[in-house]
């Protein structure tokens, strides 16, 4: 909307009462004690010109001179004229010929000229002239605005208008509703009551000026104290049936969706509470953008009023996440029982003022948590191209994380790029880390090296007493007990260390291989060196945490240790060959009897199966152990952020 006012919108507020006629005017006089006193005195001249006819109509012709229409109501119109006299635009109201003969209607706008003319506050329009047009027609003249009413801002914000939004925040928007709360208690210190208070009729200005209009069915009320006698205006309530009768009983003033319960009632008495409950319903309009009362007939919107609504806005539009304080107020503000509301519009204010200072309060802690997070991604960023500075780098970021968490909890970048350092591992550690984990390695080393040092006590002993029994070659029996000896001396000192050297590992490598080939000569090739080698290389392995490289290099020699002498028994080489096959049949030629063969077979497969399956299997428990903290870890660790934040760091 542009202007004052889209005319008077009168047509809907019916039924209003009249004061005096407009040719009945005040005349002000202060008594002994400073109080204001009133006398009624016909004048036979109108307000503002003087002179009549001809005269009237040369001085009205050649100060004001007509440019456009503004606003037409149901009772009258705004028109920009320009005021030659002054050398301004000025808007000028006037009654509709329709309602020119009527007394009652001019003695209203009368004193709707008088009453927005001695409201001198800055949220008020000023009146520049009261006086009559050469036709005979009432008019008064104001300041010309522009801007957008409370009305058009909503519906904008409603329909997510980008210019809207993007000027009218949260925060301007309270601002801007102070400034109604502020005028309306300036005009209730005054003793004058609005009484259609609403969207429609507060504008704002270019500028970010707010103005209400249309002050046609304001209320004046007695001064009760000194301060308000001083202040009191020159008119008095008395006025408003034109001096012969007083607002009537029964008389409906207001606009439905916006007038208090006792308006909508209409014999209950009215006072400026019932515009704190027009302002409760603004803020609810202006917080959820959509009407407190629904749209419907006049009936419908009364009856609504009467019965009275939860004002809570947060419950009306849950997802614009609005604070419970301002509920507070919008609840307050409308509360059905008019000793229940605020009692001051200034009290209404004030409620909005404290929750803004608390807002300014998160704006700065949040501006200071951002600036925290742009520090964190700058070291971060910075430790991308230098990765000796990591360690650092991750400290720093977390600190200053850390710092942006402690200012603003809610901090959606924060807690993203938190969620990220404290779930994401990096591929490379740094030194320290590295030594740490070594030293975790050295005591999983040191456990696995004692139990296979029983292991190969225990398969000594299977040796002794096989060569008491008198089985196989007791020279290769023999050299078998040695190489475990030493493999034995190897993971002892390992388990007393808690340190795996590449030597070490190597050492062992060789023996692990030498042992399976000190069987050939009494079980050959394919019966016990092949699973004797696999057995220990793969307990070499997982049970010295072997690098890639060093099981790599096991893997190698198990498999030549296997292959190799295999390759020369079948050539005849250096070992007998104990195998025939003949007619399909593979024979093995043992040389023992079967008691003896199957006996040390069966001790040696117990052995072979049971003493890796074990070290490994001890081994595969640790790592899923491992696997299972560092999962809950980071499981406990998402449950901590926002649900948008956790799914982004899975």
């Amino acid at each position: 909307m542009d202007d004052s006012t889209k005319g008077d919108r009168q047509a809907a507020d019916t039924n209003r009462a009249i004061p005096k006629t407009l040719a009945e005017t005040d005349v002000v006089s202060l008594d002994a004690a400073g109080a204001a006193k009133t006398n009624v005195k016909k004048r036979s001249e109108p307000v503002g010109i003087t002179g009549g006819g001809a005269a009237l109509k040369a001085e009205f012709g050649s100060r004001y001179n007509e440019r456009e229409l503004l606003g037409e109501g149901g009772m009258g119109a705004v028109t920009l004229f320009r005021d030659e006299r002054i050398g301004r635009d000025v808007a000028m109201k006037t009654v509709h010929k329709g309602f020119q003969k009527d007394a009652t209607v001019q003695a209203r706008f009368s004193r709707e000229a008088r009453v927005q003319g001695q409201l001198e506050h800055p949220s008020v329009v000023p009146v520049y002239d009261l006086g009559e047009r050469p036709d005979g027609s009432a008019y008064f003249t104001m300041k010309r605005v522009r801007g957008l009413t409370l009305e058009q801002i909503i519906v904008g914000l409603r329909k997510r208008q980008a210019d809207i939004v993007d000027q009218y925040s949260e925060r301007r928007v309270l601002v801007l509703f102070g400034n109604v709360c502020q005028a309306l208690a300036f005009a209730h210190s005054r003793g004058v009551v609005h009484r259609d208070v609403k969207p429609e009729n507060v504008i704002v200005g270019d500028f970010g000026e707010v103005y209400i209009l249309d002050w046609g069915l304001a209320k004046l009320q007695a001064a009760t104290g000194d301060e308000l006698e001083s202040a009191a205006f020159m008119i008095s309530d008395d006025e408003d049936d034109g001096g012969a009768r007083k607002t009537r009983a029964g008389t409906v003033l207001g606009t439905p969706g916006y007038m208090s319960p006792e308006q909508a009632i209409a014999d209950a008495p009215v006072d400026e509470r019932a515009d704190i409950y027009a302002l409760g319903v603004i803020l609810f309009e202006l917080l959820t953008h959509e009407p407190f009362h629904e749209r419907g007939t006049a009936e419908e919107v009364l009856a609504s009023t009467v019965l009275g609504l939860d004002a809570r806005a947060s419950l009306r539009r849950p997802e614009l996440g609005i604070a419970p304080e301002l509920d507070a107020v919008c609840v307050t503000a409308t509360a059905q029982d008019p000793e229940e509301r605020f009692g001051t519009a200034r009290q209404v204010w004030e409620a909005i003022e404290s929750y803004l200072d608390g807002d300014r309060d998160s704006v700065m802690r949040r501006e200071a948590a951002d600036k925290h997070v742009t520090t964190a991604r700058a070291v971060l960023e910075e430790a991308k191209k230098d990765l000796s500075k990591a360690v650092a780098a991750r400290a720093s970021a977390l600190r200053e994380l850390n710092r942006a968490l402690a200012l603003d909890p809610t901090h959606d970048l924060a807690m993203r790029a938190m969620a990220r350092m404290l779930t994401y591992v990096p591929e490379e550690l740094p030194p320290e880390a590295e030594q740490e984990l070594e030293k975790q390695r050295g005591d999983n080393r040191r456990g696995f090296a004692k139990q296979l040092s029983m292991a190969f006590l225990a398969g000594m002993l299977l040796f002794f007493s096989d060569i008491w029994l008198g089985i196989g070659d007791e020279m290769s029996f023999i050299a078998t007990i040695g190489v475990m000896l030493g493999m034995g001396g190897i993971l002892w000192r390992i388990g007393i260390q808690g340190k795996s050297t590449v030597a070490n590992m190597v050492m062992l490598t060789l023996l692990g291989a030498c042992v399976g080939l000190s069987t050939l000569p009494t079980f050959g090739a394919f019966l016990l060196a092949t699973p004797i080698t696999t057995a220990l290389t793969l307990m070499l392995i997982v049970g010295l945490r072997m690098p890639r490289a060093m099981w790599l290099f096991a893997l190698c020699i198990g498999v030549l240790g296997c292959t190799i002498p295999q390759g020369l028994q079948w050539a005849g080489v250096i070992l007998p060959d104990l195998y025939t096959f003949k007619d399909g049949i593979l024979s093995i030629h043992l040389g023992h009897t079967q008691t003896q063969t199957l006996g040390s077979l069966m001790a040696v497969t117990v052995i072979v199966i049971g003493v890796p399956a074990g070290i490994i299997g001890q081994s595969v428990d640790e790592l899923n152990s491992a696997q299972r903290r560092l999962f809950a870890q980071g499981w406990y660790l998402r449950q901590l952020m926002p649900d948008d934040v956790s799914k982004q760091a899975d």
